[in-house]
């Protein structure tokens, strides 16, 4: 046929279980589940080098152009989904089984599989628990003594529309290989050797002059929670997987840097090095080390090394279950000249995941802490202000707003608190909830009151940043801002927010800098990051582009993701998608016409940017007064 072309391709295969029952239940919040899923897991099977295929109701196929990256994306998949998972209720959780195979496809013009290779892909996942991932023996061939995952052989099964019976495997994402017996040291290694003691002494004396300026590295008993405290974390040593034990100076290293980079997260307390490392081995007793440090929740992991390639696999384990609460494997390129850059790479992915405001241990604690409204206190209501910037609701924000201010009469030196109180005043008049008088008044006080409580409180200085950006004080912005990020430039949420504050000034260069970052770091980032790609492509008049950023960055809630929306459908002469966004804009924001230039105006947009997208609404059908009108 033509068009077509056979290739040998890794498939992976996922469906939601009970996908119908869910449907019935509500269909509505089903779909908009399945959505926000299949993004995430997108993302997935793109750091795996891999592509989605299709993705037709609710199963998702893939393609690979290895069956090591295909297991490895199936693992992630799956805890991201039970990561998700943990942000419904038991009866709403939707989850997947995973199928994966190795077999000839045949590929057509449009992307597009077919052929028994995916046949078998879906009956692998057909035999999959809820959950659980099943992989056929091909798979199994290629992978095996490549990945560090435990297998179950269920035999050989006869499935539908396949003549011959297919051996079948089932993964066991939790269980690691051991470790091949290590060799004796050569003569290089000995060099090697020599080279690592070199950089165990430098790391040590950096290690001691942090900790004559950090608390934090000197050993610890168990540590006493205030109420302006957020979760105690325990990094302990990661384990060498490699043939070579002078590669335990980078496993070493690793750890190191893992606990330096969580002791800048905002809101977490890191118990020092010298009593963490104490504990180390694949035999840990999590609860032990925890009640022994006083510690909620551990970061464990390992590093295996070679000539070419590193791979770290980190897991965080809550103390109290001893469950697992999230873990990744990062799998890098090296060379000599790459070591450090990789080392930080990863330890910054490790870090953002676990410990930033939209990170693992956050959203465990604020889907508890915030179940119910009960005294709060000060570090879970710093939690209300990131769920308020995930879902933009007056609700929201009065939440946080009131629970802040609780905090601060309890704690007048919480500098965290009145750094978010500042954002939160000043967003009264940026989106109109839950006016009171004098916002930006009470946005610089806070903002003030935030840098005299802690000078060196990363959100103190973002609070202080924010009160200036929406005052129209430039100068004063870019100072506190830059402040802000120096502190930890690995933030996320001040990464972000940061990001966002310079896109309204049409600082793009800038912005998106900031903002791709804040994304790399990110595995959920907020749909508001998207918004600076929107400006800049709008800008520069690409507006498939900017259609592609604004519906990645849409929330149905906040009325300028449909302003967006509504503008670029307008310029794509789309008028029949421009009026549906038109809708959904004045469903939200009923007086946008009248009110849309003053708003515009309070987020500082150049006056050149508020008139085109005054031009582009117009042609959308919602008519915009011009400026001489509305004055």
């Amino acid at each position: 046929m033509s068009g077509e072309n056979r290739k040998l391709a890794a498939i992976l295969s996922a469906d939601v279980v009970g996908y119908s029952r869910l449907m019935a239940q509500d269909e509505a919040a089903t779909v908009v589940t399945v959505k926000e899923y299949r993004a995430a897991l997108e993302r997935v099977v793109q750091r795996h080098k891999g592509r989605i295929v299709n993705a037709p109701g609710d199963n998702i196929l893939a393609d690979f152009p290895s069956a090591v990256e295909a297991v490895h994306a199936a693992v992630e998949v799956q805890r991201v989904i039970e990561g998700r998972n943990l942000e419904l209720p038991p009866d709403r959780r939707m989850h997947f089984r995973v199928g994966v195979n190795v077999g000839d496809v045949i590929e057509e013009d449009d992307g597009s599989i077919y052929g028994d290779g995916v046949n078998i892909a879906a009956r692998m996942e057909s035999l999959a628990d809820p959950g659980g991932i099943c992989i056929s023996s091909t798979v199994y061939d290629a992978v095996q003594g490549k990945i560090d995952f435990g297998f179950d052989f269920l035999g050989d099964q006869q499935v539908k529309n396949i003549s011959r019976p297919i051996a079948v495997y089932r993964v066991r994402a939790e269980q690691r290989v051991t470790a091949p017996p290590r060799r004796r040291t050569s003569w290089k290694a000995a060099s090697a050797a020599l080279a690592a003691g070199l950089f165990v002494m430098i790391v040590g004396v950096i290690g001691w002059h942090l900790s004559r300026q950090n608390p934090s590295d000197q050993p610890a008993g168990p540590a006493r929670a205030t109420t302006s405290t957020g979760p105690v974390i325990a990094v302990l040593q990661f384990q060498n997987l490699s043939d070579d034990p002078e590669q335990d100076y980078f496993a070493q290293g690793v750890s190191e840097d893992m606990l330096n980079q969580l002791s800048l997260a905002m809101g977490i307390q890191v118990i020092g090095r010298a009593s963490s490392f104490r504990y180390r081995g694949p035999d840990v007793n999590s609860f032990r080390v925890g009640s022994d440090l006083g510690a909620q929740f551990l970061v464990v992991g390992s590093v295996r090394r070679d000539k070419k390639k590193i791979r770290v696999s980190a897991e965080l384990i809550e103390v109290a279950t001893g469950k697992m609460v999230w873990s990744n494997v990062y799998n890098r390129d090296l060379t000599i000249t790459q070591l450090f850059a990789v080392q930080d790479d990863i330890t910054q992915s490790i870090t953002a995941t676990i410990a930033s405001g939209y990170g693992a241990i956050s959203q465990l604690t604020r889907r508890r802490a915030l179940a119910g409204d009960a005294s709060l206190g000060s570090y879970e209501c710093t939690l209300r202000a990131y769920q308020y910037f995930e879902y933009f609701t007056a609700a929201n924000h009065l939440r946080a707003r009131d629970c802040l201010e609780q905090a601060v009469q309890r704690d007048p030196q919480y500098a965290d608190a009145w750094g978010w109180l500042a954002i939160l005043y000043a967003n009264e008049l940026a989106w109109g909830f839950n006016r009171r008088e004098d916002p930006l008044g009470r946005a610089l006080n806070a903002g003030n009151r935030a840098v005299s409580a802690n000078r060196n409180s990363q959100m103190a200085w973002e609070g202080k940043a924010a009160a200036h950006f929406f005052r129209g004080e430039r100068d004063e912005f870019h100072s506190a801002a830059q402040k802000a990020i120096s502190i930890n430039p690995n933030n996320v949420s001040t990464t972000g927010n940061i990001a966002w504050y310079y896109m309204n000034f049409g600082d793009y260069d800038r912005s998106l800098m900031l903002v791709k970052k804040a994304i790399s770091l990110s595995p959920f980032p907020p749909f508001w990051y998207f918004h600076p790609y929107w400006h800049r492509y709008y800008t520069d008049g690409d507006f498939g582009s900017a259609l592609e950023y604004a519906k990645k960055g849409t929330q149905e809630t906040f009325f300028p993701c449909h302003l967006m929306l509504a503008a670029t459908y307008a310029e794509l002469g789309d008028q029949t998608q421009a009026a549906v966004s038109v809708r959904k804009l004045l469903a939200v924001k009923p007086d946008i016409a009248q009110t849309y230039r003053d708003w515009a105006n309070s987020l500082h947009w150049p006056r050149e940017f508020i008139n085109k997208v005054a031009a582009s609404l117009k042609k959308a059908g919602l008519p915009i007064p011009d400026a001489a009108a509305a004055n």
